[in-house]
């Protein structure tokens, strides 16, 4: 997959950035999370176009699909790769785990996420997993924690034309 990279190859080399303690917010960071759900390709990649995608994140710990050949990694890198979109797959670090809350903890998925971050300050990136509706998705738990704890903005993309602000889950303890 010649151009794509993965979280380990952002780490190693160095290309996460570091603020400085020092530095003055600026604007609030801005992500986005999409499903593939069972979308064309060609209609995937106008959903991406019509919010001025230019990287997209794959947070699916298995990236393939029998279903929907066309979002397996190698077909969708090329398909990105054709439409001008960068493509880094973060599976490993933010793909579903059973325990998803325990895995937040983990230095894997603050990895994970720094590499996220570093991806959207750098391009207008999206994260990707296959259900549409986030709520039945693990993005939920992702967007939660970026809105939280990195008080980025997360839009979620439905269709080419709707989108919907994400809105953290609130916990009763």
């Amino acid at each position: 997959m010649g151009g794509h990279t993965t979280v380990d190859d952002t780490i190693s080399s160095g290309t996460l950035g570091v603020v400085s303690e020092n530095a003055r917010p600026t604007l609030r960071p801005r992500l986005f999370s999409v499903g593939h759900s069972n979308r064309t390709a060609a209609a995937f990649v106008e959903v991406l176009a019509a919010h001025s995608i230019a990287t997209l994140c794959d947070v699916r710990r298995y990236p393939a699909s029998k279903r929907h050949p066309q979002f397996d990694r190698p077909e969708l890198g090329a398909l990105l790769d054709d439409a001008g979109v960068g493509y880094l797959w973060l599976g490993d670090a933010l793909g579903g785990y059973r325990d998803y809350d325990e895995h937040m903890g983990t230095p894997l998925f603050r990895d994970g996420v720094a590499a996220l971050l570093a991806a959207g300050r750098a391009r207008p990136t999206v994260f990707m997993c296959a259900e549409k509706d986030v709520a039945h998705c693990h993005r939920r738990h992702i967007a939660d924690h970026l809105v939280r704890d990195h008080r980025v903005i997360v839009t979620h993309i439905l269709d080419a034309d709707t989108t919907a602000p994400h809105r953290p889950q609130t916990t009763l303890f």
